[in-house]
């Protein structure tokens, strides 16, 4: 995460992130960097699809249609907090912890989306890991993933 926050620092580019199944874990990571605040815009923690639909303005027929849990929700997330926050990044995160399965998705099913300005890089896994390993898990690959597109970038 340090990594990231100077690839970002370097590149003038503030970030965001919204997360459903992170609980926020993503933005606390950041926050832990001193002088984060040079690029760190904020987070939402949109854990309950009313949240998602009311803060993001995604429609709730919409939502249930593709499901909370599903690629296009987490595009919809990372674009709507990209333009929410204001920032060049927005890093969206949701998925299916567990216990049990829901929306007809896995237990360790998880989607994240990653709006770099225009760019879109989408990412569905299937982790077979603890409830809150694979929270952690889920942040370090979309951190490392990120920090990847900002190197190629120049």
């Amino acid at each position: 995460m340090n990594d990231l926050v100077e690839l970002l620092k370097h590149r003038r580019l503030t970030i965001s992130s919204v997360e459903s199944f992170t609980g926020g874990l993503f933005g606390a990571r950041l926050c832990d960097i001193p002088g984060v605040s040079e690029v760190y815009r904020g987070t939402l923690t949109a854990y309950n699809e009313s949240v998602k639909s009311d803060w993001l303005d995604l429609d709730p027929i919409w939502l249930q249609s593709v499901g909370t849990i599903s690629a296009d929700c987490a595009k919809a997330l990372a674009i709507q907090g990209r333009l929410r926050f204001h920032s060049d990044v927005c890093v969206a995160l949701t998925g299916n912890a567990g216990p049990t399965a829901l929306e007809g998705q896995a237990v360790g099913q998880w989607y994240a989306c990653i709006a770099l300005g225009e760019r879109l890089i989408e990412i569905s896994r299937i982790d077979h890991l603890e409830r809150n390993a694979l929270r952690h898990h889920a942040v370090e690959v979309v951190a490392l993933i990120l920090g990847e597109a900002l190197r190629e970038v120049g």
